[in-house]
């Protein structure tokens, strides 16, 4: 129906505080967030392709969309039983459709890649098996593209990442080492094949 364009604005705003609404409840079953996030993803979607927020919206929306990434921990992806949560993906889906967003100026995309930034270890000892890297590299490798940092920042942006392992008594180990190990070399994974697939020069500080 949003691709259709089924919604006008009015029903696009009651829509976005409905979501906004279920974002802020409890969710004991762990669906109901990460869908209202996926289905969030698809309400930015229609603001890139025929704007309608206003900044300030849009900047709440991103507010949002970050915070709501940094709080999951509840990892679970697909239970053969019930099907999908996913929270962390979804997340990054949202946080995809506001990086490819023209309105959003340049400190508001290094705020959304930093906010991915913190969730590339997730918590101690769990290891990302559900695509979870890939998809929170999307919105960084779409952000990248605006031409947001210099190489050098860039190179910045990534010793961050790596201070994260910087446990050299733990290295080889211990177990939430490995962990965190695991999530960070599939997210370095993900940036460095798709920049290197890519022709844009503005990726290419993530590749070399």
């Amino acid at each position: 129906l949003l691709r259709q364009k089924s919604y006008d604005v009015a029903q696009l705003q009651d829509l976005r505080t409905q979501l906004y609404g279920i974002l802020a409840a409890a969710d004991d079953q762990g669906f109901a967030k990460p869908f209202a996030a996926l289905v969030l993803s698809e309400v930015a979607r229609t603001d890139r392709i025929e704007p309608w927020m206003t900044d300030q919206e849009r900047s709440e929306m991103l507010k949002k969309a970050t915070a709501y990434l940094q709080s999951v921990n509840d990892y679970r992806g697909l239970d053969p039983e019930f099907g999908w949560r996913h929270g962390v993906a979804h997340g990054s889906d949202w946080l995809l459709q506001l990086a490819v967003n023209p309105k959003l100026d340049v400190a508001q995309l290094r705020e959304l890649t930093d906010a991915v930034a913190l969730k590339v270890f997730a918590s101690e000892g769990h290891s990302y098996i559900f695509g979870e890297p890939g998809r929170l590299a999307r919105p960084v490798l779409f952000a990248a593209k605006r031409d947001i940092r210099t190489e050098a920042e860039w190179l910045a942006w990534l010793q961050v990442l790596l201070k994260g392992m910087d446990e050299p008594t733990k290295a080889y180990k211990d177990v939430n080492w490995m962990a965190k190990r695991q999530n960070l070399v599939a997210f370095l994974d993900s940036l460095y094949i798709e920049s290197d697939l890519s022709n844009e020069e503005t990726l290419k500080p993530l590749h070399n």
